[in-house]
């Protein structure tokens, strides 16, 4: 009786290795644009630099979302200083041109776990203060029921892209 609970337990235990974020079989290759441009979101008091812009890759993002059942794609990139960059990644709105296809992203830097536009980037003077290298990211799916999976390569958004950034004016 006792093997028969070690047994379920050591099944158990291999079934959660890895919960945290799993990978495709095979990743994706992803390139950001060269092109990047910012907004400023929010109000007066409580602004928020977005920053936006479009992956590209060969494959389409949008049908590895719908059939493999995923609810959310986004951007994550490693956590700088105290900040965590991440991205909402629009790839139900995919555009094919020629052999690529392209989706666009918004992307807040924020504290971890804190999308409080209080204590995000502010705007480009606040990014250049508070962020000194690269922007190292991927793609990650997700939904309510699977467990985070990346999909792309790590690719790297660079800091003079952002500080170089056209602003983009809402018409």
């Amino acid at each position: 009786m006792k093997k028969k609970y070690i047994l379920g337990f050591v099944v158990f235990i291999l079934g959660c290795q890895n919960a945290s974020h799993q990978s495709l079989e095979k990743t994706i290759t992803v390139t950001p644009s060269q092109k990047i441009s910012y907004s400023i979101l929010g109000s007066e008091e409580k602004p928020a630099l977005a920053i936006t812009g479009n992956l590209i890759s060969s494959v389409s993002l949008k049908e590895i979302l719908i059939k493999k059942q995923f609810d959310f794609a986004r951007i994550e990139c490693d956590q700088l200083n105290e900040f965590k960059p991440y991205a909402y990644l629009k790839v139900k709105e995919e555009k094919r041109e020629m052999d690529a296809f392209q989706s666009n992203f918004l992307m807040k830097i924020c504290p971890e776990d804190d999308a409080n536009s209080e204590h995000c980037v502010k705007n480009l003077e606040d990014f250049k203060n508070r962020i000194k290298t690269n922007l190292n990211c991927e793609v990650v799916f997700g939904g309510m029921t699977k467990p985070k999976t990346i999909i792309s390569n790590r690719f790297k958004i660079d800091n003079h892209q952002i500080l170089n950034a056209e602003k983009y004016v809402l018409e």
